[in-house]
Parts: C-alpha cells; structure tokens; sequence
C-alpha cells in the first residue's frame, strides 16, 4: 500500500479530501471518491472549486440543486475500485483512495504543472473532473462544466474562494467603491511620481493601518473620474494568493494590470529576512 506524497495536494485540497473522508461511512464507501469529493466542492462555501462552479453557474443558468442532486446520487451508487494508495488527512489518518481518485490527483497535477504551480487546489481538481476519463465528466459536461471553462475561471479566485485580484478603477466606475477620506498632498505627491516617464515603482511604506490602502483607492477613483495619470485600472493580488501560489498570483496581475497599476500588498516580502516569509526567486525576477 502506498501513501499520497502530501506535498501534491495543497492545503485546501487535503481540507476538503478530509471533510469528504470524514462523510465516507455515511455513503457506505471502502475508499475515496471524485464523485463524494465533488459533492463537497458544491458544499463547502470557503473553496476555489466552489467558486468556480458559482460563476458557471451564472454564467450557464444550470439548476444547482439539481447538480448537487445528481452528484450526491453519484456518491452513493459509485463505490470505485481500490487504487491501494492512501492518503493522509489533515488528521493524520490514512484514507484509502479509488482508482478514479487517483487518476483526479494526477490529471490535477498535470495541469497545476502546465500552469507552472506546484500543488494541485481544488480548481485544478475540478478541471480533471470534467475530462472524459473521469465519470464525473459526464454530469458536469450536462451542466456546461467543461475543463476549458474551469481552467478559464482558475485566475479568478483564491485557494479560499476570495477574488484572486481586484480592480479598484473598475469598481469605482460602477460605483462599488467606499467613500474614503483623501489625503490631497500624499495622492498629488503619488499622482507626480506615477506622471514619470521613467522609475515609476512606488513603494508605500507605513504600519499596519497607516491608510496605504486607503491612498491607493484614493487613486483608483481619481482614475475612474479621468483625472491623473493616462492608467486604465488599478488591480491588487489577493495577499492569500501572493502567499499560497506567488507565482501564479504575480503572473496574473501582471496580465490582468497590463496598461494600469499593479498593487502588491506586503512588498516586503520581497527583500525578506529570517522573519518574514519570502517570495520565490523566480517572482522577483518577474
């Protein structure tokens, strides 16, 4: 019997593995299945997966109790076949794993790798899910769940299910945005430094609670009103992200600020010492 390396799920995904172990005897099953792993997906409100299938469901006007329906429907009639691998919960304890479980984690792997991310998340489960060597392909492809659509969606959100990345000139413009309190001489002296033709990285240096963020919406809202500098957006990476998968999370708001502003929360993290938890090479290069 072999046991999952746990470096190949990420805390997330072992988070959810555990709460769906946990509902193993309820369904009467020897090992782990997608289907019951999917189920928890559609439960668990704190999840990239979760998320993913919400927007798609938005998006393609599917019935989500009549998905959930049919998956819980799944869970039970689908027992698997022993893989002869376990996994270790969050617990400590070994879970046996279903061949089909196991053919999730390695599909899932595959394309965290492709991504050039280290640890399969629940997304990137949800993406192996809706492959054709998967049963659980088949409801989800009813629903419009294909794996292109998720992978499309893995950008948008974090581990936790919060948005990966926000656009604060977006959100002023539709008028989403918290009035806040400007401070005119620190957003002039920032508007100067961002009017550069050259040099234009600004760090904004301060406690906790010095009103950094708030300077920062500040601008957004000069933007969206047409006033400062030419930029079309002011988009900030979800602090979670930056520490769960770096990479990933600074190559996206590089895309997503393409024209704009790019707002990096914790910089620090960049000159780091033994105190601070510090970013990849590789993101500093980039």
């Amino acid at each position: 019997m072999s046991t999952l390396n746990p470096n190949i799920p990420s805390p997330e995904l072992s988070r959810l593995m555990t709460t769906a172990a946990s509902k193993m005897k309820d369904f009467g099953l020897k090992w782990l299945t997608p289907q019951l792993l999917l189920l928890v997906f559609l439960q668990e409100k704190e999840s990239a997966a979760y998320h993913i299938l919400q927007a798609l469901h938005k998006k393609r006007g599917f019935d989500w109790t009549d998905l959930r329906r049919r998956v819980e429907m799944m869970a039970r009639h689908n027992v698997g076949r022993d893989a002869h691998f376990n996994f270790t919960d969050d617990f400590g304890k070994d879970v046996p794993l279903a061949e089909e479980m196991l053919v999730v984690l390695d599909e899932g792997l595959t394309i965290a790798q492709s991504r050039e991310e280290l640890k399969v998340t629940s997304g990137h489960a949800l993406a192996a899910m809706a492959q054709p060597n998967v049963t659980t392909y088949g409801v989800l492809q009813r629903m419009g769940i294909t794996a292109t659509a998720v992978l499309a969606l893995l950008e948008t959100v974090a581990q936790d299910g919060s948005p990966l990345l926000r656009d604060y000139v977006t959100e002023a413009r539709q008028g989403d945005t918290t009035a806040v309190f400007q401070r005119e001489t620190l957003l002039r002296d920032l508007v100067s430094l961002l009017s550069l033709s050259q040099s234009r990285h600004v760090i904004l240096v301060g406690p906790e609670g010095a009103g950094k963020r708030t300077l920062a919406y500040s601008l957004a809202q000069i933007l969206a009103e047409g006033k400062g500098p030419n930029f079309r957006s002011l988009v900030e990476i979800n602090e979670s992200a930056l520490l769960e998968n770096p990479l990933a999370a600074m190559r996206a708001g590089l895309r997503r600020a393409s024209g704009g502003i790019l707002l990096v929360p914790g910089i620090e993290r960049f000159f780091a010492d033994r105190l601070r938890t510090r970013f990849p090479e590789q993101v500093n290069r980039e």
